[in-house]
């Protein structure tokens, strides 16, 4: 119950707030990574990068095969884990 509690909050979180790119593990980045996310993460549909233009980014086409950013090494896995109980969330929501 309680994993269903903080999931539903960072659910929340992910729909009506900006992300918090200073906290952690976001303070150690690259600058091309959080740009990308921000770009995925826009709430509005209309300024929201397509699959293509994503698959374009300099992030993508330069960096994101190369590990800058060992502190998401770290938790990969961990977030991988979770980011499987937000689908089934978000499939609970939606009913």
């Amino acid at each position: 119950a309680n994993e269903n509690k903080v999931a539903k909050e960072i659910w929340r979180s992910a729909l009506y707030e900006e992300p918090d790119f200073s906290s952690e593990p976001w303070e150690k980045v690259s600058d091309g990574a959080k740009n990308f996310v921000g770009l995925l993460l826009e709430k509005d549909p209309e300024k929201r990068i397509s699959a293509k233009e994503a698959l374009e980014h300099d992030w993508i086409k330069e960096d994101a095969f190369v590990s800058h950013d060992e502190v998401l090494e770290e938790s990969l896995v961990a977030r991988l884990q979770r980011f499987g109980l937000y689908g089934k969330l978000k499939q609970g929501l939606l009913q």
